[in-house]
């Protein structure tokens, strides 16, 4: 038991579930996300980053990043050199900070440096920094005097390098790059006749150096910039070139642009981007050979097998663009669609994203998938334009099946080769050999919101009313006299959603859609619903989710979710998705049922009880009690599930909680029979008890 207690303790994970029994993936509310601009990382566990907001530190390989607070620092910093773990300068406007402790404390020690854009330091006293307007200076104290330098260009200069107290680079816009042999008192000068905007410089030993930026091109020099040569790597952008211990050079640029080189930069190779999909802002690699770069989507990742496979540090987002439909194939993987041919896939439950390279710029409006392999997604520009894809790979390859002149808003299949697509100009398609043909057929002039099909016979199209055919759609007639939005077969219940106004129903029938009983879900945006049976269901209410154990009733509202929901989709009654605007995501292992505060009462200790059945088959209860000390009134809880073998299955709450009981329920259908454990854990307790499952 006490190793078991021992293991507990050190383990960390992401995910993390609100009160309300959602887990936000991606928020939609878009705050200020910070722009990772550069990164570097001294060794495995120090790094640093800067953002929009400040200069970044991290102790712990990522796991947390802390400001360093830069006293009077209003102005955005523009530039810094980190020269080991205590000494570092970051810089201003018309202001150089230093500090020698790590970033406790800095000082403000010169103020006149007006917009500086690069800085490099060759120990704690010898220093050189550049900027606009052909700015070039030098310190020999530290960076508390500075003296101006000679560059003889007037064109803004963006990247300095020194290696020694000699030789150094520097370039800048309209393809400027100049070499230093004497400390920085004199500078030869070199344009790119491409006029190239240069951002980036990188020393490989004292006479291999680099220079990058916009343009298709690197330049590199062997003999420390006295001669420079031209190496074409097709990319728009260099953002970051660096080196190995072994050697090995990496360049980095636009999205999915990653560039090798074995023989000191006089060829590079393109590379598999393995997982590194963004466009990447700066590198660093670490004297054990991890690579890490600051990328576009707010992203931070590593690789630490030389850019084979890259790990997915930090990702504040993963799209901007609406959501507009997801489907999981099973409990791990699903995939989400959106605007401007978002097409993203996880494979570990929707806790993580990735996209899938999908080459398409069109809206897509809906993905749904026939088994594990096989899927189809539809959409258009909104109009004119319409497409089908289907990937026989479980997405990883999409091949264009459909392409018309009427955009697609749904598309159904009922079993591996018969299925149904519509959209704009009350155009619906029909396939019966699994979409290798399309049979185009006119409905009404009217939008189709919505297709759906029980079998080869009985369907449903939503549009300006509900119609309903029993014939494969030889004939339609109308079963609700108001604009559909959705319908869906569960159990033995028909469900439609219908909106007057912008007042939302839920309309039920118990014959397949030949009578209704209404219900009004008040006003608000109700874009999606999905039911599990004929009883249990969900509804989006705005920003956050309803459900409904009664066939739609009564419902009752889990808040919290954070995104404006456009789709649904549920596994079972606890697995479940929804995305929305903003490329927001959530998810849910409890049918978004969260903690549940039972007693007001303020207890006088921590306490977790024993789960209620035990051993139990497949849902038990635990219970848990929070008190009140002098000196705080709320605090962090999580109360953890793990196996045997110590490894975290589970995270039932994360959150900070008001003193108080709770209790909540832990389904265990999906785990086998065996011994687990469950952890309430707090900054100041941590207690740990045994449960059984027996099936």
């Amino acid at each position: 038991m006490k190793k078991i207690i021992i293991l507990l303790v050190f383990l960390i994970s992401n995910n993390v579930f609100s009160q309300s029994g959602w887990q936000v993936v991606y928020s939609s509310n878009l705050p200020p996300f910070p722009v990772y601009k550069d990164i570097v990382f001294l060794n495995d566990q120090t790094g640093y980053t800067l953002t929009n907001s400040g200069l970044l530190k991290t102790t712990n390989s990522s796991q947390t990043w802390n400001q360093l607070m830069i006293p009077g620092q209003v102005s955005p910093i523009t530039c810094y050199f980190v020269y080991n773990e205590n000494i570092i300068w970051a810089l201003g406007n018309k202001r150089v900070n230093y500090t020698s402790n790590g970033g406790i404390n800095w000082n403000l020690i010169d103020t006149t440096i007006s917009e500086p854009s690069s800085l490099s330091f060759i120990n704690s006293v010898n220093g050189w920094v550049c900027g606009n307007d052909g700015m070039l200076k030098r310190t020999t104290n530290g960076g508390a005097n500075w003296v101006s330098c000679i560059s003889g260009v007037s064109e803004n200069l963006r990247t300095i390098s020194f290696y020694n107290i000699n030789n150094g680079i520097c370039a800048g816009d309209w393809g400027k790059i100049l070499s230093s042999t004497d400390g920085g008192t004199s500078w030869s000068v070199f344009t790119d006749p491409y006029q190239g905007f240069f951002k980036h410089s990188k020393y490989k030993d004292a006479q291999n150096v680099f220079i990058s930026g916009g343009g298709v091109n690197i330049y590199r020099s062997s003999n420390n910039g006295q001669n420079w040569i031209l190496s074409y790597v097709n990319s728009s952008l260099i953002s970051s070139i660096n080196f190995n211990s072994q050697g090995r050079g990496f360049a980095f640029g636009q999205a999915n642009d990653v560039f090798t080189t074995f023989n000191n930069g006089i060829e590079w190779t393109r590379m598999s981007t393995n997982g590194l999909n963004p466009s990447v802002f700066g590198s660093s690699i670490t004297p054990g050979g991890t690579i890490w770069v600051a990328a576009d989507s707010s992203m931070i990742l590593n690789s630490t097998n030389s850019g084979a496979s890259w790990n997915e540090i930090i990702r504040n987002y993963i799209t901007q663009e609406n959501l507009n439909s997801l489907y999981f194939i099973n409990q791990m993987t699903g995939f989400a669609c959106g605007d401007k041919g978002v097409l993203i896939k996880s494979t570990n439950g929707g806790s993580n994203w990735k996209h899938t390279g999908f080459n398409e710029t069109n809206k897509l409006k809906s993905v749904v998938f026939t088994d594990n392999n096989s899927g189809y997604v539809c959409g258009g520009n909104g109009s004119f334009q319409g497409i089908i894809y289907k990937t026989t790979n479980a997405g990883e390859t999409w091949i264009n099946q459909y392409r018309d002149s009427s955009h697609l808003n749904t598309i159904q299949f009922i079993n591996t080769m018969t299925g149904w697509a519509a959209g704009v100009k009350g155009v619906y398609l029909t396939t019966t050999n699994g979409g290798n043909n399309w049979i185009k057929t006119s409905f009404q002039d009217t939008t189709i919101n919505h297709i759906y099909f029980l079998n080869n016979n009985t369907g449903f199209i939503s549009s300006r009313k509900l119609f309903k055919t029993t014939n494969s759609g030889t004939t339609w007639y109308q079963v609700i006299n108001s604009p559909a939005v959705q319908v869906q077969y569960a159990g033995n219940n028909t469900f439609a959603l219908s909106r007057v106004n912008n007042v939302t129903y839920l309309n039920k029938s118990t014959d397949l859609g030949e009578n209704w009983s209404t219900t009004s879900l008040g006003s608000g945006l109700n874009f999606s619903m999905y039911f599990i049976n004929s009883e249990t269901g969900w509804s989006s209410n705005g920003s956050a989710v309803r459900r409904t154990t009664n066939s739609g009733t009564n419902w009752v509202i889990q808040p919290g979710t954070g995104i404006p929901v456009l789709s649904l989709y549920f596994l079972n009654s606890d697995y479940g998705w929804a995305a929305g605007n903003f490329g927001g995501i959530i998810r849910t292992i409890s049918g978004g049922i969260g903690v549940t505060q039972i007693s007001s009462e303020v207890p006088k200790q921590f306490y977790l009880n024993q789960n209620f059945p035990n051993p139990f088959n497949p849902v038990t209860k635990i219970r848990f009690s929070i008190p009140a000390f002098a000196e705080t009134t709320r605090r962090v809880v999580s109360l953890k599930i793990y196996d045997v073998l110590g490894k975290e299955i589970a995270i039932l709450v994360n959150e900070q909680l008001k003193p108080g009981i709770y209790e909540i329920n832990w389904n265990s259908e999906n785990l086998p029979s065996g011994v687990y454990f469950y952890s309430l854990i707090t900054n100041e307790f941590t207690q740990t008890k045994k449960m059984v499952v027996v099936k």
